[in-house]
C-alpha cells in the first residue's frame, strides 16, 4: 500500500473517532436533559364588571330576542356548573355566579374538554343575544339566526368564535348547588334559581316510577318526564334526554336530596310546570328511608294515577271503575286540572237543593293477606273557601258496588291528614299513610264522602288515590 493511501486511511479513522465522540456526548447529554415543564396556569387578566343577575335583568319579555350592542363592555364571570360530558346537555354549558346562572349556547361538541364543570369562565357579552326560545324558563346567551325569514331563532356562538367570547379561567373550583324550597320556586324570568344548579331537600320517586329508566334510549325519542315528590305531595319533574349516557339506568328507590338545573315547561305534566334537568345520576343519589319508613318502595295494590289522568276540568267525573254518586242534593264530583295535578273536586256551592251528600267510590280492591309491611292508602288533598262542609274517607266490606244509596252500607271512617290554614286552596298535601291492616285478606271499597249545604259549601279536592303495601 502506498504512503498516500495509508495517510488517507489514518485521517478517515481519526475523523470517524471524533464524530463518534460527539455523537456519544450528544446522546448522553440528551438523556440527562430535563424536559421542559409546562408553565403553571395563569389566571387571565380579566375582571367581570357586572353580575349574571344584572345581565339577565336586561331581558324582560319572554319570546323576544335582545342583542347587546357591539360596543357593550359587559363582562360576566362564573363557574361552569353543567357541561355536555354526560350527553344530558348539547352544545351548551351553564355558568353560575353568586347572583344566578345563565345558559351559554356554544355551537361545538365536547365542550367539557375546554369548559368542564368547576372551570371559571369570563364572558365578553358584546354583540351576543339574550333569549328564551330554547327553553321556557331559561334565559340563554348566544347568537341569533335569521336564515328563516321572519322566524328568528337563537343559536350557539360559532365554534371558531367561542374563544373570542368565552375565556377560560382556573379549574377545580367547587360546584355548589343553591339550596331551594320547592314552594318558593317560580316561573318568573328573573327568579335567580331559573337556570341555576339547585338542591331540594327530602324527595323520592313515586312508587309507580321506581321501576322506570331515567330516559328512553330510543335514538328518535325526545325527553322523558318523571315526577319526583316530597312527603307532602309537592312535585317537580325530572326531564332527561334520550342521548344522556345514563338514560338506560333505573331511577333510585330511596329518599334524599335531589339536584339539577332548574327550569320550567309551558306544558304541565304530573300537575306541575317545574322541572329539573339532571346533569348525571349523582344529582339524585337517594339512599335514605322513604316517606313510608321503608328503604324500598312498597308494592302497589291499586294505583288511581292512570284513571285520574283522564280528568277534564269542570266536567262531571266518569272514571273507569269508579262510581260518582250524588246520593242527596244532586251534586256530582267534577274534574279540575291545575298546577297540583288532576283532581276530583266537590262543593255544595249553588246546589239546587240542600243538604248535599255525594260519594266517589273506588273499584273493589283486594287487600293481600300476610304482607311483610302493613297495607295503606294515601292521596293528595286540598280545599278552598272553608266554611263548614265536611269531607271523609271511608272503607266498606259490604257495599254492593252499585247501590245509589251508599249510606245504607257499613262504612268505617279513616283518619287522614287534612289541609290546615286560612288561605284558599293551600298546596296539595299528603293524606298520610292510612293503615288498612284490618282489611288484610279482604276486598274493600274506598269511599270519599262529601257533606255540605247551601251555606256550608267548602270545596274539597283530592287526587290519585294509591293503595300500597
Amino acid at each position: 500500500m502506498s504512503n498516500n493511501n495509508k495517510m488517507k486511511k489514518s485521517t478517515l479513522t481519526l475523523l470517524t473517532s471524533i464524530l463518534g465522540i460527539f455523537i456519544t456526548l450528544f446522546i448522553f447529554s440528551s438523556c440527562n436533559k430535563k424536559f421542559d415543564v409546562p408553565p403553571a396556569y395563569q389566571t387571565p387578566n380579566i375582571t367581570a364588571n357586572t353580575t349574571i343577575a344584572k345581565l339577565k335583568s336586561l331581558y324582560q319579555n319572554a319570546g323576544t330576542f335582545q342583542t347587546l350592542s357591539d360596543t357593550s363592555t359587559m363582562v360576566i364571570s362564573g363557574i361552569v356548573v353543567a357541561d355536555d360530558y354526560s350527553g344530558a346537555f348539547y352544545k351548551e354549558i351553564v355558568v353560575q355566579d353568586s347572583t344566578g346562572a345563565i345558559v351559554l349556547l356554544l355551537d361545538n361538541k365536547y365542550l367539557y374538554l375546554n369548559y368542564p364543570q368547576g372551570r371559571q369562565v369570563f364572558v365578553y357579552c358584546h354583540g351576543l343575544t339574550l333569549s328564551n326560545d330554547k327553553y321556557n324558563g331559561y334565559i340563554t346567551l348566544g347568537n341569533i339566526d335569521y336564515s328563516t325569514p321572519n322566524v328568528p331563532a337563537s343559536i350557539g356562538i360559532p365554534a371558531a368564535n367561542i374563544p373570542q367570547y368565552v375565556i377560560q379561567g382556573s379549574t377545580g373550583n367547587p360546584v355548589v348547588p343553591v339550596k331551594a324550597n320547592i314552594t318558593a320556586l317560580t316561573t318568573n324570568l328573573q327568579d335567580p334559581k331559573l337556570g341555576a344548579f339547585i338542591e331540594l331537600d327530602s324527595f323520592e320517586f313515586p312508587v309507580a316510577d321506581t321501576s322506570v329508566n331515567w330516559g328512553d334510549t330510543t335514538p328518535a325519542a325526545a325527553y322523558v318526564t318523571i315526577p319526583c315528590t316530597d312527603c307532602f305531595g309537592n312535585v317537580i319533574n325530572y326531564n332527561t334526554s334520550s342521548y344522556a349516557n345514563f338514560a338506560g339506568f333505573k331511577v333510585p328507590n330511596g329518599h334524599g336530596n335531589i339536584r339539577g338545573i332548574y327550569s320550567f315547561s309551558s306544558k304541565a305534566a304530573n300537575g306541575t310546570t317545574r322541572q329539573l334537568l339532571l346533569r348525571d345520576t349523582t344529582d339524585a343519589e337517594l339512599h335514605s328511608l322513604r316517606c313510608n319508613g321503608t328503604l324500598n318502595p312498597p308494592t302497589i295494590i291499586y294505583n288511581g294515577a292512570s284513571v285520574f289522568s283522564t280528568i277534564v276540568t269542570k266536567t262531571q267525573l266518569n272514571l273507569a271503575g269508579w262510581l260518582n254518586i250524588p246520593e242527596v242534593g244532586g251534586v256530582y264530583y267534577q274534574g279540575y286540572v291545575g298546577t297540583a295535578g288532576s283532581l276530583a273536586s266537590i262543593t255544595a256551592y249553588k246546589a239546587a237543593s240542600t243538604p248535599v251528600t255525594s260519594w266517589l267510590i273506588s273499584p273493589l280492591i283486594a287487600i293481600p293477606a300476610g304482607t311483610a309491611t302493613p297495607p295503606y292508602l294515601s292521596f293528595g288533598c286540598t280545599y278552598g273557601y272553608a266554611n263548614g262542609a265536611t269531607f271523609g274517607v271511608y272503607v266498606s266490606t259490604n257495599y254492593n258496588g252499585s247501590s245509589l244509596t251508599p249510606s245504607t252500607a257499613t262504612w268505617v271512617k279513616l283518619p287522614y291528614t287534612a289541609p290546615n290554614g286560612t288561605t284558599n286552596y293551600p298546596a296539595l298535601i299528603s293524606s298520610g299513610n292510612l293503615d288498612l291492616s284490618a282489611y288484610a285478606g279482604k276486598s274493600i271499597y274506598i269511599g270519599f264522602r262529601y257533606d255540605g249545604t247551601a251555606t256550608q259549601n267548602t270545596t274539597f279536592e283530592f287526587g290519585a288515590p294509591l293503595v300500597a303495601y
